[in-house]
């Protein structure tokens, strides 16, 4: 949850620059930072399916 909030403080000071280059920047980390948790959180997903806990569905 904390780095949440310093991921949007990172993307709130280049936004608060107000140059082209800080804003196209903001703009890529905030893509970066989406596309890199939605991999974790799809690995961890099918990480679950391979590897469930109970063997009902084996």
């Amino acid at each position: 949850m904390y780095s949440s909030l310093s991921n949007t403080g990172f993307i709130l000071i280049g936004i608060s620059l107000m140059s082209a280059f800080s804003i196209s920047s903001s703009i890529f980390y905030l893509i970066h930072y989406s596309i890199v948790n939605l991999t974790i959180f799809l690995a961890l997903i099918s990480l679950g399916y391979l590897y469930p806990k109970d063997f009902r569905s084996c």
